[in-house]
Order: structure tokens, then sequence, then C-alpha cells
């Protein structure tokens, strides 16, 4: 990280393209849940916007207490339907294949 504020000093910000782009950021290793400011241990943390053209992914635990990895992702309303329907034909694929 440092490496990339110092080379943003060096050459200025960097004049990105983020249309119809998605930027995500690895944060499983960011340990946010051993963070305590007095009210008990996180249980999410990320943008305070939901119009972010960036993203992480986070370790996180179900209801069930299996861990897994979360990906928030924002997107216009019109794709939210697509979206969910590919992500479940993948997942019944999936299923399907034993995978």
């Amino acid at each position: 990280m440092n490496s990339t504020a110092d080379l943003m000093v060096i050459r200025g910000r960097p004049n990105d393209n983020t249309v119809r782009s998605l930027i995500v950021s690895d944060l499983s290793r960011a340990r946010f849940r051993e963070v305590d400011f007095g009210w008990g241990k996180a249980e999410f943390g990320g943008p305070a916007s939901g119009e972010e053209v960036i993203s992480f992914y986070i370790p996180s635990k179900n209801k069930e207490g299996k861990e897994g990895i979360t990906v928030p992702v924002c997107l216009p309303a019109p794709l939210k339907d697509s979206f969910a329907k590919e992500i479940n034909r993948m997942l019944k694929d999936d299923e399907a294949t034993g995978g």
C-alpha cells in the first residue's frame, strides 16, 4: 500500500476510467473481526455510500456459524434481478455437478 501511495505522489493520481468497471479489494486478512471499540466485535464494515464502483471481499460467518467470504456489490436497479437469476443458475449448476 505504501508503494502505491508513493507512486501516486510521484506521478499524480492516475486518470482511471471506471465506466463499466468494478474494482475489488481483498480485505480478508485485515482482521476486522478483532476490532472492538467498546461495544463488541465488528459484524460488518463497508462504504457508507451504496454507489461505489469499488468493492471488497471480507471473511464472514452465516447464522449457522459457517465461515465464508462476503463480496458486497452495488448494481443499478434494472440489473439486480438478472444478476440474482444468473447467480442462482450458477449455484444450481454447481449443485448438479457436485461442485
